[in-house]
């Protein structure tokens, strides 16, 4: 018999002298509800802290954690718990991704009176060259895209569509897109940076095709812009026109 089982029956067994015991609703508090890792590399790991409080004034709580899956790369410290009246608990949650790509699972608190509370766990496996490159899209965006683009309209190359003012604001509101675009990487929201850059190239006047009224810029140093921009998206893999 595994030990997650042997916990289970240990915890049913007390659970049928306890409710006895202790009839009436648990009261415990549990911060936070769900546990976001984000990107964590291969042979790497990551904590985050719960906290559970035993708000009895007279009881001690006894908790167990279980988690659903238990293969994915998530534990915790312990597997059992006491907590005496008022006590605070905190609870170091570990995820150590074993392969790439997104993981989830749920940590359950299970009560001596037959409640329970959950705490969904989520986070991505990344190897070391995938976090590598996007670093480097940043950079790219940071170092290479908009130098380019504010030297390109300062020497006329990169111009505004529209009549009088309007063509500066069209620049100034791709210039902020791009830069919005780079905050995205810098927050580790990758997949709504590559929607931002792909929303850019759409208001770059392509010289190849016919002038659009969406269009925002055209110039010399459009094609170049547009150009680099795909770059950071990686050969047209990502492009949703």
């Amino acid at each position: 018999m595994s030990f997650q089982k042997k916990l289970l029956r240990a915890f049913f067994l007390g659970l049928t002298v306890s409710t006895m015991l202790f009839p009436g609703l648990t009261k415990a508090a549990v911060s936070p509800n769900t546990a976001e890792f984000g990107d964590v590399l291969i042979g790497d790991s990551a904590k985050i802290p719960v906290y559970i409080t035993n708000l009895e004034s007279e009881n001690s709580l006894m908790v167990f954690f279980v988690l659903k899956d238990g293969t994915v790369g998530f534990s915790t410290a312990f597997n059992m718990i006491e907590l005496q009246p008022f006590q605070t608990l905190c609870l170091d949650v570990q995820y150590s991704p074993l392969t790439v790509g997104a993981h989830s699972d749920v940590l359950s608190l299970l009560y001596q009176n037959g409640q329970s509370e959950t705490v969904l766990l989520t986070g991505q496996g990344v190897e070391a060259e995938e976090e590598t490159r996007k670093e480097e899209e940043q950079m790219g965006i940071e170092e290479d895209v908009l130098p380019f683009f504010d030297q390109s309209v300062a020497d006329g190359t990169l111009r505004g569509t529209g009549p009088g003012k309007s063509a500066d604001k069209r620049l100034h509101a791709l210039r902020n897109m791009i830069v919005h675009a780079g905050n995205l990487m810098e927050c580790g929201a990758f997949e709504e940076a590559y929607g931002q850059l792909r929303a850019v190239l759409k208001k770059i006047e392509d010289t190849g095709s016919p002038k659009k009224s969406s269009d925002f810029a055209n110039g010399e140093a459009a094609e170049r812009l547009a150009a680099m921009i795909k770059g950071i998206l990686g050969n047209g893999a990502l492009f949703e026109f």
